[in-house]
């Protein structure tokens, strides 16, 4: 995606304020956790899964996933595969909870909100080849406007051999509403 300059600058600017706040919040509340490169001090926000994964915020504000006492990975450049949980709850509970996090801690909630990579985590599910990441996929899609990709990968799975009868059906469902 190409970033014009305008947005850019509204984005840094709203960055250099998420950063700002996080300096703002107790030290109680933050954790150091193992990841692939050394320890990463962040902050939980909201727990998304029920076996305790949890997404959270960085001193820096990047996106981190991982469990309260075990390892956790940032999403620099790409989610992982462990951002798909978050498709398990409805988008409505998940951005509600998020949102509570963000206040609760004075952290700008539409930029949080604006910046989860909610695009890319649906076109990794529908990538995915498993039927219930698909079908959780498409069930978030439903009031969302189609990307371009998202509508290439609906094509696929409504085809794919591998996709089950209701996944397939859902990816038609989901392109016929986009007609």
């Amino acid at each position: 995606m190409l970033i014009l300059p305008a947005r850019c600058s509204i984005w840094m600017t709203a960055m250099n304020e998420l950063t700002e706040n996080l300096l703002h919040v107790d030290a109680g509340s933050w954790h150091t956790s193992p990841s692939d490169h050394g320890a990463v001090t962040w902050l939980p926000l909201t727990r998304i899964s029920d076996s305790g994964l949890w997404l959270g915020l960085d001193r820096d504000g990047s996106w981190v996933l991982g469990r309260l006492r075990d390892r956790v990975a940032s999403a620099s450049a790409k989610p992982s595969p462990g951002w798909l949980t978050i498709l398990d709850m409805s988008e409505r509970e998940f951005r509600d909870k998020l949102s509570a996090a963000s206040s609760s801690f004075g952290l700008p909630v539409d930029f949080l909100q604006n910046n989860v990579p909610i695009d890319d985590i649906l076109a990794m599910a529908l990538r995915g080849q498993s039927n219930h990441w698909v079908e959780r996929a498409i069930v978030w899609l439903h009031d969302r406007p189609l990307r371009d990709d998202h509508l290439s990968l609906l094509r696929e799975v409504a085809g794919a051999a591998w996709a089950g009868q209701r996944a397939r059906h859902l990816a038609r469902r989901r392109m016929k509403m986009h007609e």
